[in-house]
């Protein structure tokens, strides 16, 4: 599945677009295919639409795990959203982002429409500027 993925990414890769997000400080990522949400948000609705819960979860945990890839990481949020997460769960996604472009995708796909929304946003120590911007972020959506 993942193989397929990433074929629809280098379908939709723009080099213009990643040049730009490389120039702006995304070097934690080693690819960047300079995909935009929307397409990211066409790939996780078929995904969504394909795949049964239990396969939705192992695929968005294998784009999760895959830190190098910027699309991967955000399409994974889009799939995360798309199930019930725990908060132990969300709380690990939490704790894993690399980047504010993650903080903010993950805030609008996962977090806001979590149950527990108010009590993570409660949780985050903010003790890098990273985990302040997310709770600066979650807090903006829970407004």
């Amino acid at each position: 599945m993942l193989r397929e993925i990433k074929k629809q990414f280098m379908a939709y890769r723009n080099g213009i677009v990643a040049d730009m997000l490389r120039a702006a400080g995304m070097d934690c990522y080693h690819i960047i295919f300079g995909l935009n949400l929307p397409q990211l948000s066409a790939i996780a609705r078929e995904l969504v639409f394909a795949q049964t819960p239990e396969q939705l979860r192992l695929t968005a945990d294998a784009l999760w795990a895959d830190k190098g890839v910027r699309e991967s990481r955000l399409l994974a949020m889009s799939l995360y959203g798309a199930l019930q997460l725990t908060s132990d769960e969300a709380l690990r996604l939490m704790q894993e982002i690399q980047t504010r472009e993650e903080a903010e995708i993950l805030c609008l796909r996962v977090l806001r429409s979590h149950p527990q929304a108010a009590e993570l946003a409660e949780g985050i120590i903010p003790d890098t500027p990273l985990q302040a911007h997310l709770q600066q972020v979650l807090a903006r959506h829970l407004a």
